[in-house]
């Protein structure tokens, strides 16, 4: 008689008969014949609220009510009809894509460090590549042979014979590249020729072969092939030597081969790493779904996903830097999101046919119910990661890389997946009928559920459209059966009770506090040791350069001093200013980074539409303004940690040092003679020195001159930032000295990767709230939307911003405390920066993950909710939504969690310190999110005044209620 219910059929008296035996709560009582049933008695025509043809809807899982049903259904049924379709389009579009994958594997390079438009370094580089276009991505590299025992001298034949082994490697690479090799020498270049030779270390114990080439566009991948084959060599050897007289160990590095090898560290780690730790979420996934067929059904689709979104992002390569964090995050993604998902559709496939609904039912259930879920989720994730486009450089393309590999994994989920189970009906089978939950026995059921079937008959004998309605009843309570036990079920019903809903999520933050408070005294770290493999040579032989040579040829990042003139600004073609589109309400909150910003761009001198008088460096006057200006860095700095010293600075304009620690000034005259005279290019050999010099250094036209800045330190350290800021604001100074000495046209200005860095650090810190607030905004707009809610996103607010700050408090604790350094793990301990103490949670940590924590927090809080508007719109009360949402969600939702969880361990796993960090934050923040705030948090904020969440969408009179007043 139910079944016939539901369908919507006319009953024959025979099954009302039988349905009358089975139990009080199922006889149709109207007070009509037998006869009169005979006839044929419609049971479907009448209904208590909104007709048949929404409960109906509601109790076949299409939708909550008819918010998205209707919809849902129409594209279910669309994705159905097409299986076909979709079952091999995305097996040939990832063929057709896995060349272009591959290509987008070998184009992605490391963070590229562009300065932002607007800024300081932005102009400097304007400066630079107008002036010196021959010297733009000029990059050094070096090598260095050290005495394996220790030895008088590093020199000798046998090492002048492997430097003319790496000498000809680098001569053969230039003929099959010409214009690639600007220059290169080495120890024997010079020899005994020049006192002091600088290619000789300190202690004579090492020398020194540098090469200068440009190697931009394409030619970074040749260059990159050519890096490997010289370390290759180098590798050989050093395989073939042993120990005592004339051995050495020889090692190389440069940008080149430190760029190399954190190319080569993602590539072998993050696969490994993430095959190595594979088995633990796919051990919850078994767990949760049962069936090795299904497994296999999600592995198999994973590889879809990846072929297709790296060859997508191959197109995006051409136009824009792909960085090699995208790939890592790509592959995380394609992990996680196709566990997680695959976790809500399969398991609620499964429910459905358990439940007794055909295969084709069962399916169009999963894409109305469970894919809404999905969408929304995947919609959340990608917002948050579309924030990132704010942001500049190089976060533009890990956002892109990410928001593809989303959009392909809920594609993959929402279309093949389905497909294949419709197609091949096997590798779903196993889901057979649950005996307890048929109607048949609806004695079982009330015993079950604890309800009185007698009581239940008074209210539904009354007519026949109570008999349908009770019948309803019992099956919305048949399906909740499963949900009425259990560790969750038993929590939902405490904490969603007053006083517990408030006395709980006070204690978590006020246990939680610590964290938070400690997230409030950040500064962003910045050292390049967070950015190098632990374990590679590259980083240790440059350390070992820069501290064993001079700093004129052991330093790979020189500072450039730029003097020159004003270059004429087209007016219509002004980027803006830093500050420019700061937010109001934002201007408090980042006021020191703006004013620091601003103050240093009001400094520089006003551009002018009008052409400058040209700039001439050959004469006395410059010689002396430029040789001034460096006595005044040197004077200003000389009490600092970080004091400049005259063999600092390399300069056409002078040479030497005065006793008092000046440098000693040229006179222009005796140097022109000095480097262009017959006699002295013929028997001096420093004339043709002094000459190169003169080349490299003063551009073309003569109308500006670069001085050279190589400080011993990290370049990306604060003490480097330190020294940048009291550089520039010393620049500014020497621009106006010059000026009342009568040389107006003369200004000076920095250039350095330490100033671009700044600038990069100052910029991302004025954007990143506005892209945290927009992502916010956009994300609890699209919920409200979404399930017609407008005011549930200031109640979930509160379950959202606060984890943040724990999870970044955590980090701080870990990485910069170092709490956890004596567990001996290198992925839970800090980074020590050389010479000075932890470095802290790098720049760029931030910037990876805040807005992309925002929406993992927001996306099992729409996991939850959406079951709760499902069980509060099928007719329960509002506490007991929230019980049995927290039930039914609960298991999966923490396997889900784990599953997230441990795809980001295997981060924690890699010798990169930024990675480290990274999946540290991610995997605390995603437990938190999970066992705290989805199971504590939320349950107890949505039972305060819980009509509230629901609003302006009118909710059902609550028919099944059990738990006392909230």
């Amino acid at each position: 008689r139910l079944e016939c219910n539901l369908k919507g059929r006319k009953c024959p008296a025979t099954q009302i008969e039988q349905a009358a035996l089975a139990g009080p709560s199922m006889v149709c009582n109207d007070g009509s014949s037998d006869d009169e049933a005979g006839s044929g008695l419609d049971c479907a025509s009448t209904g208590s609220k909104g007709g048949d043809s929404d409960e109906l809807e509601e109790l076949t899982g299409n939708g909550h009510g008819k918010s998205h049903g209707g919809c849902g259904m129409a594209i279910a049924k669309g994705i159905y009809s097409s299986r076909h379709f979709f079952l091999i389009a995305w097996p040939v579009a990832s063929i057709i894509m896995a060349p272009f994958g591959y290509m987008l594997v070998l184009n992605a390079a490391p963070c590229p460090k562009s300065p932002p438009h607007g800024t300081g370094s932005a102009l400097a580089q304007e400066y630079f590549e107008s002036k010196f276009p021959y010297l733009v991505g000029m990059k050094m590299e070096m090598a260095v042979l050290t005495c394996r025992d220790h030895c008088d001298s590093a020199v000798s034949v046998m090492s002048q014979t492997y430097v003319q082994t790496l000498k000809d490697m680098v001569e053969q690479f230039g003929h099959e590249y010409p214009g690639t090799i600007i220059d290169m020498r080495s120890y024997y270049t010079f020899g005994t020729k020049i006192d002091n030779n600088p290619m000789l270390s300190f202690d004579k114990q090492s020398i020194l072969m540098v090469w200068s080439w440009r190697v931009n566009g394409t030619m970074k991948l040749q260059a990159q092939s050519f890096a490997k084959q010289l370390v290759e060599k180098v590798d050989a050897l050093n395989a073939i030597q042993g120990q005592g007289a004339d051995t050495y160990d020889i090692a190389v590095t440069g940008p080149t081969f430190l760029n190399l090898a954190m190319k080569e560290t993602l590539i072998h780690e993050v696969p490994v790493h993430e095959i190595s730790t594979l088995w633990l979420p796919f051990g919850i996934l078994a767990m949760r779904l049962k069936s090795f067929r299904l497994l296999m059904l999600v592995l198999c689709s994973m590889p879809f996903s990846i072929l297709v979104s790296f060859g997508f992002m191959y197109f995006v390569s051409l136009h824009t830097t792909v960085i090699m964090y995208s790939l890592m995050m790509m592959l995380l993604l394609c992990t996680a999101l196709s566990f997680d998902y695959s976790l809500f559709t399969l398991t609620r496939y499964g429910e459905e046919r358990r439940n007794g609904a055909e295969m084709k039912e069962a399916i169009l259930t999963v894409i109305t119910q469970s894919g809404h879920v999905v969408v929304v989720s995947g919609l959340v994730l990608t917002i948050a990661y579309a924030a990132m486009l704010v942001l500049p450089g190089a976060f533009k393309s890990f956002c892109m890389a990410a928001c593809s590999m989303i959009l392909c994994s809920l594609g993959v989920q929402m279309t093949f997946v389905p497909c294949a189970l419709a197609v091949f009906p096997w590798i779903g089978g196993g889901f057979e009928p649950d005996p307890e939950m048929s109607l048949e026995d609806p004695e079982a059921f009330h015993t079950a559920n604890g309800t009185n079937p007698d009581s239940l008959s008074k209210v539904m004998v009354e007519e026949d459209d109570a008999i349908n309605e009770a019948a309803l009843d019992n099956r919305i309570l048949m399906k909740v059966k499963p949900f009425r036990d259990g560790i969750y079920y038993d929590l939902g019903g405490k904490l969603t009770q007053f006083p517990l809903n408030v006395i709980v999520p006070l204690l978590v933050y006020l246990v939680t506090a610590p964290l938070t408070y400690r997230m409030l005294s950040y500064k962003m770290g910045h050292a390049y040791e967070l950015q190098i493999p632990r374990g590679r040579k590259e980083w240790a032989t440059s350390l070992q350069i820069q501290q064993n040579f001079p700093t004129s040829v052991g330093n790979m990042m020189p500072t450039l001093i730029i003097a020159t003139n004003r270059l004429p600004v087209d007016p219509t073609n002004k980027q803006p200013q830093i500050g420019e589109n700061l937010l109001p309400f934002l201007q408090n909150a980042s006021q020191n980074v703006t004013e620091h910003i601003s103050d240093y761009v009001q400094k520089l001198p006003t551009t002018s539409t009008e052409p400058p008088e040209p700039l001439d460096v050959r004469g006395q006057t410059f010689f002396e303004s430029n040789c001034n200006m460096v006595n005044t860095l040197i004077r200003a700095m000389s009490n600092k940690t970080y004091a400049l010293h005259s063999s600092d600075f390399q300069s056409p304009t002078f040479y030497g040092e005065h006793p008092n620690g000046d440098v000693k000034c040229l006179n222009y005259r005796l140097t022109h003679m000095y480097r262009t005279s017959y006699f002295t290019q013929r028997f001096m050999f420093t004339s043709s020195l002094l000459q190169t010099l003169w080349d490299q250094l003063v551009s073309q036209k003569h109308d500006a001159m670069l001085t050279l800045l190589t400080p011993k330190m990290d370049p990306f350290s604060a003490e480097a930032f330190s020294m940048t800021t009291d550089i520039r604001n010393l620049l500014q100074n020497a621009t106006k000295d010059a000026e009342n000495a009568g040389y107006e046209d003369i200004t000076y200005m920095m250039f350095s990767p330490s100033a671009i860095m700044m600038d990069m650090i100052m910029v991302t810190n004025e954007r990143l709230p506005i892209a945290f607030l927009g992502c916010a905004l956009v994300c609890f707009s699209l919920i409200a939307v979404s399930f017609g809610a407008f005011l549930i996103p200031f109640k979930l607010i509160f379950t959202v911003i606060m984890p943040i700050t724990w999870a970044y408090g955590a980090a701080l604790y870990v990485y910069e405390d170092g709490v956890l350094e004596w567990i001996g793990f290198p992925g839970l301990s800090p980074t020590y920066i050389t010479n000075s103490g932890p470095a802290g949670v790098d720049w760029t940590v931030p910037m990876f993950t805040l807005t992309i924590m925002l929406g993992l927090a927001l996306d099992y809080d729409v996991f939850l909710f959406e079951r709760v508007y499902e069980f509060r719109a099928e007719g329960f009360g509002d506490c007991e939504a929230i019980q049995l949402a927290l039930s039914a969600t609960g298991p999966t939702i923490s396997a889900a969690g784990m599953i997230f969880a441990f795809t980001f361990v295997s981060m924690l796993l890699g010798s990169m310190a930024i990675n480290n960090q990274m999946g540290f934050i991610f995997v605390f923040s995603i437990i938190v999110d999970t066992f705290v705030v989805r199971t504590v948090l939320v349950p107890a904020m949505l039972s305060l005044n819980p009509c509230l969440n629901y609003w302006p969408s009118k909710m059902p009179d609550a028919k099944f209620v059990w738990l006392g007043k909230g």
